[in-house]
């Protein structure tokens, strides 16, 4: 009965010592949780501080830069790497010479480590992609993309020099150089500049003048005018659009598909830019190839052929 019940001055001083051991130690585990834990949180906010600020940045270089290709698309003051790329593949029959490509990429590639595209010791390439701030393709930038331990050629080619752009009167000395037309009608203006734009006709004039004069009234209410760009001016896909016209004209002749459901089999596969449906994302790359190709179709089913007549 006696040792169930001790005295309070012989408990077990080692026991209770190790007790307190054992909550400090909890206490100091927790207390190194709760601040790794608060680091850990911090980390993560500034990470996604920084990833907002990047994308804000990528976002600003996409617009700027799609707002230039559609400048240069149609002025044609600079041509693509890429369009001279798929002229050459294109210049040999109607179905693209793959080969003719990669050669044509690998000619352009000789040239730019050659200093062909050079005038005064400056590079005349411009460089357009969202990832960089770099604006100028250089001999030396190139060569050390080249030169780099496990660099993959294709790779640099497809990132690095299609995206560029070089003047107008350098694009016809390199087709001259290599025994091409050196002004092909695809590389002509889309559209008259202001000085080019003729005087109107004496019956131009005349028309103008002899036509009613429409007056309104002072109670007319006036329309509310709609700010912003008009809908439809604005595109903000089409150059990454342009990217995707060799891929869609080789569906339509290899697997004799329509316009449309090529267009659609690329926007299922995840390669046409944008945040809509896919049946949405592929009327809007048919739409834009019908108005820039002269809207030929191709593929199974889609010439009409008239019956015969009996008779």
């Amino acid at each position: 009965m006696t040792e169930q019940h001790l005295p309070s001055y012989e408990r077990d001083f080692d026991s209770e010592v190790q007790q307190l051991r054992d909550i400090a130690a909890r206490f100091e585990r927790a207390a190194r949780h709760c601040f790794n834990s608060k680091v850990q949180r911090l980390r993560d906010i500034v990470e996604r501080f920084e990833w907002a600020q990047l994308y804000s940045i990528r976002r600003g270089r996409t617009a700027r830069i799609e707002r230039i290709i559609e400048f240069f698309w149609h002025s044609r003051e600079r041509i693509s790497v890429a369009e001279i790329a798929e002229y050459c593949s294109e210049e040999s029959g109607i179905v693209p010479n793959e080969v003719a490509r990669e050669t044509a990429y690998e000619k352009i590639l000789a040239d730019l480590l050659e200093r062909f595209f050079e005038e005064n010791g400056v590079s005349q390439l411009m460089y357009l992609h969202p990832y960089t701030s770099e604006t100028i393709m250089t001999r030396e930038w190139m060569a050390g993309l080249l030169a780099f331990k496990g660099a993959d050629r294709a790779a640099i080619i497809s990132q690095y020099l299609a995206p560029c752009w070089m003047p107008r009167a350098f694009s016809e000395r390199w087709l001259a150089k290599h025994r091409m037309e050196p002004r092909p009608q695809r590389f002509e203006p889309k559209r008259q500049t202001p000085s080019a734009i003729t005087q109107p006709s004496v019956t131009q004039v005349r028309n103008t003048v002899t036509q009613p004069v429409i007056v309104h009234a002072v109670s007319d209410a006036p329309r509310k005018r709609r700010f912003g760009p008009k809908p439809g001016t604005v595109r903000r896909y089409a150059a990454a659009d342009r990217r995707l016209f060799p891929e869609l004209k080789r569906i339509m002749n290899k697997e004799q598909k329509s316009l449309t459901a090529a267009a659609l089999d690329l926007a299922q596969a995840e390669r046409i830019a944008g945040v809509s449906t896919p049946q949405s994302r592929a009327k809007r790359l048919a739409g834009l190839y019908r108005r820039e190709r002269g809207g030929a179709r191709q593929g199974r089913g889609s010439k009409s052929r008239r019956r015969p007549t009996s008779g």
